[in-house]
């Protein structure tokens, strides 16, 4: 993919926070590779933080207004948008759920394995691949 000079690009999993708008001089044009998380962010934050918004993987948004904002000023090239409670916790990569999980709400991105310890998954448990 060719990115013009005015577009950031990011690679891996970026996750931006309500803290880090304010630095902001202008809206975003950027570019994601990977996974981009705006679960923080509220639909207005979304509209006026990102000018343009190319994605090549997942988006990630707690609620179906913000999924609306993002795809307002997205251009999805590959992969999606995806809502996730704003209350989980997020683990990236191949992890091992364990006993001690039990009651915490997870997100789990990429192969959860569970622990032999483990008799069940937790119903707060969301698993996106």
């Amino acid at each position: 993919y060719t990115a013009p000079k005015e577009y950031r690009v990011y690679t891996g999993q970026p996750e931006f926070l309500p803290e880090m708008l304010e630095f902001l001089a202008e809206p975003l044009r950027l570019i994601v590779i990977g996974q981009l998380f705006l679960t923080g962010l509220d639909p207005q934050q979304i509209s006026v933080s990102f000018k343009e918004l190319i994605v090549i993987g997942r988006v990630y948004v707690s609620s179906a207004e913000a999924k609306s904002a993002v795809e307002s000023i997205a251009n999805i090239i590959g992969g999606g948008i995806s809502i996730v409670p704003p209350e989980h916790v997020r683990w990236l990569g191949e992890s091992i759920l364990g006993p001690e999980f039990q009651k915490a709400p997870i997100v789990a991105v990429g192969k959860l394995a569970v622990a032999t310890g483990l008799r069940e998954i937790p119903q707060g448990l969301a698993l996106f691949r």
